[in-house]
């Protein structure tokens, strides 16, 4: 990873400066040792009005298509999935809210290919744009962040390295994200910070970056 640029982006969704967070400087510390160097950017915001129907489209029909695969079920499409929930309410108290729009999403198919390669046509332009700009490497963040959907949408490759744990005591991550046919170089360079985590004083790698209170 010597000599490699990593971008990452210079503002959390809620507006704080990604500088200011204790577990990402001492991310930052863990790729500076291993040879990185850190360069922070501006991320433009992509979004599309028809992301949020195609989503509910894709699921709905991925859903159905495993459904048939299952022989045996009695459930065999999404409506009857939330027509067993109703008959059958567990004790989680979980909403179907998601499964009843998903269910009640109509999309033409040819305004649905359209708005798809628009969308992977976008996403495919912010990511390069970023490396381009900033002669980057790769781009970092935090894993539940925007950017491993934006990645998914570009169908770009990207490579999530548990590297903590969160204020909930769960796996914290560290995304790396870059262009088509990037994978080596993102293996490579999780492997580098891997080495380092595990060459650290801390003998496990849930305790490299502290549990916010």
């Amino acid at each position: 990873m010597r000599g490699k640029r990593l971008g990452y982006p210079s503002k959390l969704p809620d507006g704080r400066f990604m500088d200011d967070d204790p577990a990402f400087q001492k991310i930052k510390r863990n790729l500076r040792s291993a040879g990185a160097i850190l360069v922070p950017v501006d991320v433009p915001l992509v979004s599309s009005m028809a992301e949020p129907a195609m989503l509910m489209n894709d699921f709905k029909r991925e859903l159905e298509a495993y459904l048939k695969t299952r022989p045996g079920l009695e459930v065999r499409t999404l409506d009857d999935i939330i027509a067993f929930n109703v008959a059958s309410p567990g004790p989680e108290g979980y909403s179907q809210d998601a499964l009843i729009a998903a269910s009640g999403t109509v999309v033409d198919q040819a305004i649905y290919f359209y708005d798809a390669t628009d969308l992977r046509r976008s996403h495919q332009q912010l990511i390069d744009g970023l490396l381009q700009r900033h002669s980057l490497d790769a781009l970092i963040d935090w894993s539940e962040s925007a950017f491993g959907a934006v990645g998914a949408i570009a169908g770009y490759p990207g490579m999530n390295l548990p590297v903590g744990l969160n204020n909930e005591g769960l796996p914290k991550g560290l995304y790396f994200l870059s262009t088509a046919w990037d994978e080596a170089k993102l293996l490579s360079y999780a492997y580098a910070l891997e080495q380092v985590l595990l060459a650290a004083p801390s003998t496990s790698i849930s305790t490299t970056v502290p549990r916010e209170d």
